[in-house]
């Protein structure tokens, strides 16, 4: 292992003689297409859990905050898998918008192509992501509407509409941005169904291959590579709790 960390300094990961490709050219012709994949679930699942869990915690145990509980443990319950395959047939195979490709299109090289090819399996991704943070948001901000803070804010005069979505909101999404950090390494076991249905040329369907084929330096990268995400991705959520919440700050001022 310490030879390999020191070749994987100078950027060299090794050589894939099953696929006669190097570890890094894998990574340079296929990263791409699983970064972005990550990216649209994310912004798929918060789109889907900001809404959804600011107005399931404003109209807390009314008839649509039951509706928008029951359809989010509804979508827990269901397998990534069930997800892709619906997609699939369902929507895919009916509208020829939505073509499998797995040719990797960048969206400032064309943005409507780049739409169309990754928006179902992103899809794929996020709305699982979505139903889990919605539940982490309802429950912050049903706590943090009953603060002090918020009644004085409602009894300065203050418009619903602010204290909801600027007041409330802002101080609690910590939980959220936890949770967004901590499901990094699961959107790559996520991938690797998205990539196989939607045919992604992706990371995730090439440590398919690499398992299959025993190339344990591909594995090797490629958890590396997860492993490292992970930790400056948290890294960098910690000091954005600093950003987030001034509380924090005058906490660490005062240590």
């Amino acid at each position: 292992p310490i030879y390999w960390l020191g070749d994987v300094v100078t950027g060299n990961m090794g050589y894939s003689y099953a696929q006669n490709q190097s570890v890094v050219d894998m990574f340079r012709q296929r990263g791409p297409s699983t970064v972005w994949l990550g990216v649209w679930a994310i912004v798929i699942g918060l789109v889907i859990a900001v809404p959804v869990g600011v107005y399931s915690a404003y109209r807390r145990d009314g008839a649509l905050d039951r509706i928008l509980s029951f359809s989010s443990f509804a979508v827990l319950s269901t397998p990534q898998l069930v997800v892709a395959v619906f997609l699939l047939y369902a929507v895919a195979n009916r509208f020829a918008f939505f073509p499998n490709i797995p040719d990797y299109v960048a969206p400032w090289s064309n943005p409507i192509e780049h739409f169309r090819n990754f928006f179902l399996p992103s899809f794929t991704l996020g709305v699982g992501l979505g139903a889990v943070w919605s539940r982490l948001l309802r429950a912050d901000m049903a706590l943090t509407l009953q603060s002090d803070f918020i009644n004085l804010a409602r009894a300065k005069g203050v418009s619903p509409t602010r204290v909801l979505w600027v007041h409330a909101l802002r101080s609690s999404v910590l939980s959220l941005v936890t949770s967004v950090a901590l499901q990094l390494s699961g959107l790559i076991s996520g991938a690797v169904v998205a990539e196989q249905f939607f045919q992604v040329g992706g990371i995730g369907g090439r440590l398919v291959i690499a398992v299959q084929q025993n190339d344990i330096l591909v594995i090797q990268a490629i958890t590396a590579a997860v492993v490292a995400t992970v930790v400056l991705v948290n890294v960098g959520v910690d000091l954005l709790y600093a950003v987030i919440d001034p509380r924090i700050r005058q906490a660490r001022a005062l240590a």
